[in-house]
């Protein structure tokens, strides 16, 4: 047997080859017999991946079942040249020459036995190049100060490159010895205080090995911040890293596709407040007294490490009490602070680079080449951008007009003006390869209301904070097999608008609901209230086909474009729509946000033991506030609560007023969940009024209003590390207003009057327990 050892240090790695043959006998021949015929050795070898300038051992130990082994011969057949130790031992050794590209080195070895049987076979030894050493320089920041003699880590798999930030913050790292099979993994980076802060800890992730090499590569074997802006560790990076290993169970993520996984897990709100309490917490880091109990040292070994678990950040947010305008004024700052800035503005250095984003007044695309558009309910128009250090300027074509307000203006005190958007600058808080959070400022300009003139302001505009994603291409695969999918989207505009499509939507559905059931028609359904007061579902027809990564549904009356944001990802995507009205040769335009899903191919069977539960909107309400949250109560006995807690809440518990519920019924019927509920028992805080109905078949009276009807269909079930979501399309029927008063309910007839009819789609997370514990004082309304 041959065995092949590669030696690196103290590590060795092993590899077999086998010989073995027949040798001569010692006995006499008997002239009876004839004498078995010699048997050729036989060798086994398997090919191996080697490293450039290791030393390689390749052993032979053959053994002969009836003779010895004579001889060995290894040849170099082909590759690069190398130096074999003794060509005619059974063990050899040479070093792996250095190689800049991968290549091949083929070995021939020989064996022969004691009878002059022989063989030969090779082996195939691959050489992968080292990486080049390169250095990466990077800064460590938070929203107010650089951080010196911090000691810094670059962590890319097992291996760890480290070194210290000077005075001004910036660190300047050596990475050497990676091979080619690191180009894939990803680069983290981890900065501590120094010893004097020592809790201090902050992340940031880059890129894969592979980029910044070939980024090195081109900038004479060094990467920085005009490269990687990621290379800025900050409280704005670790905000995001934290939320992103919370999402990979805990952990470190080595691999892009976990990190494009993990970035889309977590909403903007959610990051802003993780953002807002790791700079209360290092902004007070001096001063311990200011800090909340659960955060002074020596109580934890790092601020990352105690922010990564969830049920700690769930306590300091109630300690904290932040509230939205601080964290979005909070994220404005280190949007602005060059320093803190994640987002070097080379975003649209490629040709087919586009990002979307929406504002309160429309949605944006941003293309490569400083050109763009803006769609609102108005309709579409051009625009362009320009680069500047720190953020993007956008100059819309047409200024949009915003209602007289009272502004301060200069030397005038506070007069009424006109507003106009006429652009917008871009910050970056997070990037990541499909998603980044954005701040946006919209740039005015003001007119006197009566002539026109301009006004010069002092302008304390605000801006906010938005997702911004990389469109991608889904659309065509997702279409391409003729699957079932659902679609939902809804009109934002009011009838106030001037808008004949809002108008049209509001007063008919604002919902819309298209399943395709092949690759050419879709159905979209809408409802409408007959003579005799009856719901009428009205299904229009509709064609479909994917261009361009635009899917287009139409028919004589509509026209509706869709392109996608994000890749489905457990049974959702979402999606920016543009819908166009043909009504009286008259085109109306609109745009809208929605989701498309894809439903499961088979759903459960219902029963009352796999129903039972509380269903919790999947909603982020309970992460910002987790005494805020409502949810269903489905219970064994067909009773039903709808509960809201925690209105007004700033303080660690809820009262029995903090609690709005409303009761009701549910069962199964065909596989769909029906759900009655009635009058809650508080419509406004301070105004009690007790519903207790008694059996399904109960209306209303001057004492219970049945006021909504929903059926539930079960579209899908994922399980979801710990969560059970459930994708459910409702289909809803609001009678009368549930805040209907005192006084006109004496006035009800007993005929139902119609108020909002639609089909939504919600996500649920199905729980066994309460997400939040109700008072010990409150008695739900069936036991009253």
């Amino acid at each position: 047997m041959a065995t092949l050892l590669k030696q690196v240090c103290c590590a060795a790695l092993v590899f077999t080859l086998s010989a073995c043959g027949g040798g001569g006998g010692s006995s006499k021949p008997d002239p009876q017999v004839t004498p078995p015929a010699n048997k050729t050795p036989t060798i086994g070898l398997s090919n191996s991946i080697i490293d450039t300038g290791a030393t390689i051992v390749l052993a032979a130990n053959a053994s002969d079942s009836d003779g010895t082994i004579a001889s060995y011969e290894w040849q170099q057949k082909s590759g690069p040249e190398i130096t074999i130790s003794d060509p005619a031992a059974s063990t050899i050794t040479f070093i792996a020459p250095d190689v800049e590209v991968e290549q091949k080195i083929v070995i021939t070895l020989t064996v022969i036995d004691d009878d002059g049987a022989g063989i030969s076979k090779d082996i195939e030894l691959t050489i992968t190049p080292k990486i080049s050493t390169f250095t990466i320089s990077g800064k460590v920041v938070t929203e107010t100060t650089s951080l010196s003699a911090a000691p810094v880590d670059i962590i890319v798999g097992e291996h760890t490159f480290s070194g210290l930030t000077n005075e001004l913050g910036v660190y300047s790292i050596e990475v050497s010895g990676l091979k080619a099979a690191d180009e894939q993994t990803l680069v983290r980076i981890e900065a501590r205080g120094a010893s004097t802060n020592s809790i201090i800890k902050m992340v940031s992730y880059v890129d894969i090995v592979g980029n910044l090499r070939d980024a090195a590569t081109e900038n004479g074997l060094n990467v920085t911040q005009e490269n990687f802006p990621q290379l800025t560790v900050s409280t704005a990076s670790s905000a995001a890293a934290l939320l992103m290993d919370r999402a990979n169970e805990n952990s470190p993520i080595t691999t892009l596709q976990t990190l494009e996984n993990s970035a889309n897990s977590f909403s903007t709100d959610i990051y802003i407040s993780h953002l807002a309490i790791y700079e209360s917490i290092l902004n007070n880091i001096g001063n311990v007294d200011a800090l909340p109990d659960s955060v002074k040292a020596p109580s934890f070994n790092n601020l990352y490490d105690f922010l990564l678990m969830e049920s700690n950040t769930t306590a300091l947010i109630q300690e904290l009490t932040i509230d939205t305008g601080a964290r979005d004024d909070l994220a404005e700052n280190i949007a602005n602070n060059p320093d803190s800035n994640l987002k070097n503005i080379s975003l649209f250095q490629g040709n087919d680079n586009v990002i979307s984003f929406y504002t309160p007044e429309g949605f944006f695309q941003l293309a490569s080449n400083n050109t763009g558009t803006f769609a609102n309910a108005n309709g579409e128009q051009s625009i362009s951008w320009s680069r500047g250090e720190t953020s993007i300027s956008i100059t819309l074509s047409n200024s949009i007009e915003q209602p007289i307000k009272q502004v301060e203006a200069d030397y005038l005190g506070y007069v009424d003006a006109i507003p106009s958007i006429y652009g917008y600058n871009l910050s970056w808080l997070f990037d990541s390869p499909n998603r980044d959070i954005i701040i946006i400022e919209p740039v005015f300009s003001y007119t006197n209301p009566d002539d026109n003139s301009p006004i010069s302001v002092i302008d304390n505009t605000t801006s906010n904070v938005s997702n911004g994603y990389q469109l991608t291409t889904a659309l065509s695969e997702l279409f391409s097999n003729g699957e079932a999918f659902s679609l939902k989207f809804t009109h934002p505009n009011q009838p106030t608008f001037d808008s004949g499509l809002g108008g049209v939507l509001a007063a008919n559905i604002a919902t819309f609901n298209l399943s395709f059931s092949n690759n050419v028609l879709a159905n979209m359904t809408s409802y409408e209230i007959s003579e005799n007061n009856e719901i009428v579902p009205v299904i229009n027809e509709l064609t479909w086909h994917v261009t361009d990564d635009i899917l287009t549904i139409e028919n004589e009356q509509w026209q509706i474009e869709i392109v996608i944001f994000d890749d489905l990802s457990d049974f959702e995507a979402s999606i920016f729509v543009t819908a166009t009205l043909r009504q009286n040769n008259e085109d109306f335009h609109a745009t809208s946000f929605g989701q498309i899903f894809k439903p499961d191919s088979q759903i459960k069977t219902l029963t009352t033991e796999n129903v039972v539960g509380f269903y919790q909107y999947q909603d982020d309400s309970t992460e910002l506030n987790p005494l805020y949250a409502y949810w269903y109560e489905l219970r064994e006995d067909g009773t039903l609560s709808y509960i809201q807690s925690g209105f007004d809440t700033a303080d660690a518990d809820i009262s029995s007023d903090d609690i709005w519920e409303s009761p009701g019924f549910w069962r199964i019927e065909d596989n769909v969940i029906k759900i009655k509920r009635y009058r809650a028992n508080r419509r406004i805080p301070g105004a009690d009024f007790n519903c207790t109905p008694t059996q399904w078949t109960t209306t209303f009276d001057d004492s219970c209003l049945v006021y909504m009807e929903r059926d539930w269909h079960l579209l899908a079930e994922r399980q979801s590390g710990s969560q059970n979501k459930n994708l459910v399309e409702q289909h809803i029927v609001y009678y009368q207003d549930p805040y209907i008063s005192e006084e006109d309910i004496s006035a009800l007839t007993q005929q139902h009057a119609y108020n909002v009819i639609s089909t939504i789609y919600s996500n649920f997370i199905k729980r066994d327990t309460r997400p939040v514990t109700l008072p010990a004082d409150y008695v739900l309304i069936k036991d009253r």
